[in-house]
This record gives structure tokens, C-alpha cells and sequence, in this order.
């Protein structure tokens, strides 16, 4: 499988397709959908914060570049904007956390 050159990461094809396999279940884009019309055309940007929040908790906890691509289609902006956003918040986890089990 090749890869491709995204800055000065290299992310294979696999990863790529990856993009087209996240999807929000159909409850929660219909919560994107109502979060998105509180905002006028254009100004659809202003509900990130709350997409994001939705997103952390559909994709398992955690924002991967995939997801936040997703988040950025759905609201007509490009993905750094949400890059931008998700690594400024320490809310937003940005790798896997690790679960503890305390017996």
C-alpha cells in the first residue's frame, strides 16, 4: 500500500479511505443539522465547538484527522479551521486515551 506526503507526515492510502468511512449515526447528524440551523448561511463555523463535542463522543473519544475532515465537510469550512480549534481546547482529545480498570 503506498503512502502520501501531507506535510512532513506520511499517511497511507488505507488512512485516506478512512475518510469516506466516517459517517455520524443518523441521530446525531440530525443533532449537527439542528446545531447548524441556529446560524445563518455562511456563519455555519460558529457551531464547531459543539460538532466537535459530538464527534468526540460518537468516534470513540477522541478527534482523529479523518474525523475532524468530517466535522469540516458538514460545516462548509476547511480543515485546518477545525484543526485550529480542536488543538487550541485541552477538551478535545487529540489521541486514543488509555481506559484504567481500578479493581
Amino acid at each position: 500500500m503506498g503512502k502520501v506526503q501531507l506535510g512532513n507526515s506520511e499517511i497511507s492510502q488505507f488512512q485516506n479511505f478512512k475518510i469516506l468511512m466516517v459517517k455520524f449515526s443518523d441521530d446525531k447528524l440530525k443533532q449537527v443539522d439542528e446545531l447548524i440551523s441556529h446560524y445563518p448561511e455562511g456563519k455555519q463555523k460558529s457551531a464547531i465547538l459543539p460538532v466537535l463535542h459530538l464527534a468526540q463522543q460518537e468516534f470513540g473519544g477522541w478527534l482523529d484527522v479523518p474525523v475532524m475532515d468530517y466535522v469540516a465537510s458538514l460545516l462548509k469550512i476547511e480543515p485546518i479551521e477545525v484543526y485550529e480549534v480542536a488543538t487550541f481546547y485541552s477538551m478535545y482529545n487529540l489521541k486514543q486515551q488509555r481506559m484504567e480498570c481500578l479493581h
